[in-house]
């Protein structure tokens, strides 16, 4: 059932077992489950998303409030990676945080939060920084990217991380 912890760990597993293509038609599945109490099986998704890189490119925005409101430290670090793994360039996941940085407090706070996660989020916090700053200096709303990413919606975020028995923390 799907109040049985296990149960759920083995269906995320499960995933690839299936491959790339028939787990990519998860993604939105999984970045539903992010919020699960059971650490063990936050992390296996985690773990599910960024194997599949690109696929799972959709699930930035839940990813990102996973990486920044999430209670366990590992949980953050493993967010991180799995954005590294889905966003090689990070310009996605910096479009998502700078959305975020409505004001310099806010900015602080996920800079704050970007340390506090490590070696795992170094590049990250360097290009967000450069973006942000950047996006001030020029006074604009949306940052452009040379991919053509559209930019993810911070009321996105909040939706998908709304729910979420980790998502009560506040960035500044």
């Amino acid at each position: 059932t799907d109040d049985d912890p296990a149960l759920r760990e083995l269906a995320v597993l499960a995933c690839k077992n299936l491959g790339v293509d028939l787990s990519s038609s998860l993604v939105g599945s999984l970045q539903h489950r992010l919020n699960d109490p059971d650490v063990h099986i936050r992390s296996e998704i985690l773990d599910v998303l960024g194997w599949l890189g690109r696929e799972a490119i959709d699930a930035i925005p839940a990813i990102v409030g996973v990486m920044l409101y999430d209670k366990d430290s590992p949980i953050c670090e493993r967010a991180a990676r799995a954005l590294s793994a889905i966003d090689p360039r990070l310009d996605r996941v910096t479009i998502c945080l700078t959305e975020l940085a409505i004001d310099a407090p806010s900015m602080e706070g996920i800079l704050g939060r970007l340390r506090l996660i490590g070696a795992d989020a170094t590049r990250l916090r360097h290009q967000f920084q450069a973006a942000y700053d950047k996006q001030s200096a020029q006074g604009r709303d949306v940052l452009a990217v040379d991919d053509g990413a559209t930019p993810a919606s911070s009321a996105g975020l909040a939706g998908q991380v709304t729910g979420s028995t980790n998502a009560d923390d506040t960035l500044a």
